[in-house]
């Protein structure tokens, strides 16, 4: 067999391909789970950042609604799952804050997700300046250190399905693992929602109320969605913001109380 890959049957070069992509994703991957320093110390954090510390954006969402819903400030249909927030006061309550969000009548789910970026936009921020959440400079230094190596195995991919065509061999079973890498490219390349000191604090966090987390009582359900998600809603009287967040899954992204360290729901109502 000759040393040029390029020239190689469609066996050996498809295995030699596969190898490579296994590696580069596992390390990368195993990098981009590793992001930051270790948790020195376990913070105090509120119930909107632990909500986006264990799920992002939607999971913040989900907890903002439980408390607009909780606390009388909002309703979600039962037909069609869409929300109308009448009183913004149980948020103001829930951050300590004034709050002023441009929130329409009848909002679904992603729309509501959109109005309350400006809920988001501070405790990602804070979370990022605690190194619990990657900063714009770490996701550039990671990006530029892996995704160079994701570029290379497509090139050398692409060169082989060229050289192919151009000798009339099927190159279909390539071009689907060029398809699949790139993919896998763009999924290494997003942002993760914790640094490795975040998932440190999240899972003091989860141990330290393991069993709210699980089998909360009333007054510990937005704790309890906050570590969990909204899944621990069903079968309660705030279902209707588990099914709301249902909605967003045909569409896109599906210890603490409301001031800071303590309870649940009942720091909104």
């Amino acid at each position: 067999m000759t040393w040029n890959p390029f020239n190689w049957t469609a066996e050996p070069f498809l295995f030699l391909y596969v190898t490579l992509a296994v590696i580069v994703f596992l390390l990368g991957f195993g990098l981009r789970s590793m992001m930051g320093p270790a948790a020195h110390a376990t913070r105090r954090l509120s119930v909107l950042e632990l909500a986006f510390l264990g799920g992002g954006a939607r999971r913040l969402g989900d907890a903002a609604l439980l408390c607009l819903t909780s606390g009388n400030g909002a309703t979600i249909a039962a037909k069609d799952h869409t929300i109308t927030v009448t009183d913004q006061r149980p948020l103001a309550t829930l951050t300590g804050r004034p709050i002023r969000l441009q929130l329409l009548p009848g909002m679904t789910r992603q729309q509501f997700q959109t109005a309350i970026k400006p809920l988001v936009e501070p405790v990602q921020r804070r979370l990022q300046e605690l190194g619990y959440c990657p900063t714009d400079d770490q996701m550039t230094s990671f990006r530029m250190t892996v995704l160079p190596f994701v570029a290379l195995l497509l090139v050398f991919g692409i060169i082989k399905a060229v050289v192919g065509t151009e000798r009339h061999h099927p190159v279909g079973i390539l071009v689907f693992l060029l398809i699949v890498t790139a993919f896998a490219g763009i999924v290494l390349a997003r942002r993760p929602t914790r640094t490795r000191a975040g998932k440190d604090v999240l899972k003091v966090h989860q141990a330290t109320h393991a069993r709210a987390s699980r089998a909360p009582l009333d007054h510990e359900l937005l704790l309890a969605v906050a570590l969990s998600g909204a899944v621990v809603l069903s079968g309660t009287a705030y279902a209707s913001v588990y099914a709301a967040s249902r909605t967003m899954n045909s569409s896109g992204d599906g210890g603490s109380g409301c001031g800071g360290g303590g309870g649940g729901c009942g720091g909104c109502s």
